[in-house]
C-alpha cells in the first residue's frame, strides 16, 4: 500500500498512532489513529504491508458501532486535504440521514 509518511497521517488526525509493535518500522506494523468530535469516536486502522484500512465510527456517549468499514485491499491512500477540521466535517456529513 502506498501511505503517506507517518508524520503526514500524525497531521491530519491531530495525535500520535497507537502501534500494535512499535518495534517494527509503520509500514509492516498495524497502526489505529483516534479521533473525537462531539458526537463520534473515530478509530481509523492501517496495516500498510497486508493492504487494510478499518474506520470504524462510534457513538462517543454509547461506544456503540455506528458505521463500520473494513478494506481489505487497498493500494494507495491520499492525503487530499490537511486539516482535522475537515475529517472532522466528513465523518458529521456521514451521520446525516440521507447517507444511512
Amino acid at each position: 500500500m502506498q501511505l503517506p509518511e507517518e508524520l503526514d497521517l500524525i497531521s491530519v488526525f491531530g495525535s500520535i498512532a497507537k502501534r500494535k509493535d512499535e518495534t517494527e518500522p509503520f509500514y509492516y506494523d498495524t497502526s489505529t489513529f483516534v479521533l473525537e468530535n462531539d458526537k463520534e469516536l473515530l478509530e481509523i486502522t492501517f496495516s500498510p504491508f497486508y493492504n487494510e484500512f478499518t474506520l470504524i465510527v462510534k457513538d462517543r456517549e454509547t461506544k456503540e458501532t455506528v458505521s463500520y468499514f473494513e478494506l481489505l485491499s487497498v493500494r494507495k491512500l491520499e492525503i487530499m486535504e490537511l486539516g482535522r477540521e475537515r475529517v472532522e466535517k466528513s465523518a458529521n456529513l456521514c451521520r446525516n440521514d440521507e447517507y444511512v
